[in-house]
C-alpha cells in the first residue's frame, strides 16, 4: 500500500508541476505577443515545447532517483491564447535485460503534437556476471579480476591463457542481449543508416544488411551501432566521442582506424590492420588477424549506461 501511494505521490507532483509551467507559460506568451508581435500559433508552440522538456526533465530526475514512475495521461490545463486544452502523456517502458524507455508527448486539442523518446540502455547491467557458488568462473570460460569486487566484469581468456595486446574476448560477448536489444526499441527508435553530415548525434543505429565500410574521415557524437551482418569500419576513420559497437558477426577494422572511446562487443571475429588504435574495451568471441602494431587502449570508463533522446513534432 505504501510503494503504491508512493507512485501516486510522484505522479501526482509532475501534474502540479506541468500545471504551473502551464500557467507559467501562458502568461509569458501573452507578455511576449503583446510586446514583440509574435504570432498565437508560435507562442502555443513554445508552450507545448516548454511543457514536453520540462516534463521529460521531472520524469528523468525522478526515475533515476526514485523509480516506480507509473504512466498516465492526463488534461492539464490550456494554451493561450486560444484557450486549447492541452494534454500530457507519460509512457514508461522497462525490459528486465535492463533496457528502459520515457516517452513524453503533450498535444493540443488542434493535433498538434510533441514527442520526446528517452531510451536507456544499461550496459554495466548487462556486462556484469557473479561467480556461481564456489567462486570459480563459468565453465572456466573466464577468469576474475585480482581483488575485483562481486559484480566486477569478467574477462575473458585467450586460447593459450596469455594476455595478447590486452584483447579482451569470449564468453561475454555472447552472452549479451543484441537480439532483444533490436526487437526492443525496434523501428521507433532506430535509425537504419548513418548520416555523415552531422555525425552520430548520440542516436542508435540498427544496420540490418552488409554494407560497404562504415564511416569515413573524423566522425563526431555519440552513438550505439547494432549490426547483423559482418561490417567493415572504413579506414583512415576516427570517431572522437563514445561509442557502442555491437556485431552479432565478424568485424574488420581497416589502416589507421581510430577509435578513441569505444565499447566494442563482437561476437564473431574481431580483425585489425596496421596503425589501428582502440581506446576503450574491446570483447569478441574469436581473434582474426590483428597487426602486429595494433594499439589498445583499455579504458572501462566507456563501460557506462547509454541514453539518447528522440525528437518529434506534427504540425496542424
Amino acid at each position: 500500500m505504501e510503494a503504491r501511494g508512493s507512485k501516486g505521490f510522484i505522479t501526482l507532483f509532475l501534474l502540479l508541476v506541468l500545471l504551473l509551467l502551464c500557467t507559467v507559460a501562458a502568461g509569458t506568451g501573452r507578455i511576449v505577443q503583446g510586446e514583440c508581435g509574435t504570432s498565437a500559433m508560435e507562442m502555443r508552440w513554445r508552450q507545448l515545447h516548454g511543457i514536453a522538456g520540462s516534463l521529460m526533465c521531472a520524469a528523468v530526475r525522478l526515475e533515476e532517483t526514485r523509480g516506480g514512475l507509473e504512466s498516465f495521461e492526463k488534461e492539464i490545463g490550456e494554451l493561450l491564447p486560444g484557450r486549447s486544452a492541452v494534454t500530457a502523456k507519460l509512457d514508461i517502458r522497462r525490459h528486465p535485460a535492463g533496457f528502459h524507455s520515457i516517452c513524453v508527448s503533450v498535444h493540443d486539442r488542434d493535433g498538434n503534437d510533441i514527442t520526446l523518446r528517452r531510451n536507456s540502455v544499461d550496459i554495466p547491467r548487462l556486462l556484469m556476471r557473479r561467480a556461481p557458488p564456489g567462486g570459480k568462473p563459468e565453465d572456466g570460460a573466464v577468469e576474475r579480476k585480482e581483488n575485483a569486487s562481486e559484480s566486477m566484469l569478467y574477462m575473458s581468456k585467450t586460447e593459450d591463457n596469455q594476455s595478447t595486446n590486452n584483447l579482451l574476448y569470449g564468453a561475454t560477448a555472447r552472452d549479451f542481449p543484441m537480439e532483444d536489444l533490436g526487437i526492443w526499441f525496434g523501428a521507433v527508435s532506430f535509425l537504419r543508416s548513418i548520416g555523415y553530415g552531422n555525425g552520430l548525434e548520440g542516436r542508435m543505429y540498427h544496420l540490418k544488411k552488409r554494407e560497404g565500410p562504415l564511416m569515413r574521415g573524423r566522425t563526431y557524437g555519440r552513438g550505439l551501432i547494432l549490426l547483423e551482418e559482418d561490417a567493415v569500419i572504413n579506414r583512415l576513420t576516427v570517431l572522437e566521442d563514445d561509442v557502442v559497437i555491437l556485431a552479432k558477426k565478424n568485424l574488420h577494422l581497416g589502416r589507421k582506424v581510430s577509435l578513441r572511446k569505444a565499447l566494442v562487443i563482437c561476437r564473431g571475429e574481431i580483425s585489425a590492420e596496421e596503425k589501428t588504435v582502440l581506446q576503450g574495451v574491446l570483447i569478441a568471441d574469436k581473434r582474426g588477424d590483428i597487426a602486429p602494431d595494433f594499439e589498445y587502449r583499455e579504458d572501462r570508463s566507456v563501460i557506462k549506461p547509454f541514453h539518447t533522446v528522440i525528437y518529434k513534432t506534427v504540425y496542424n
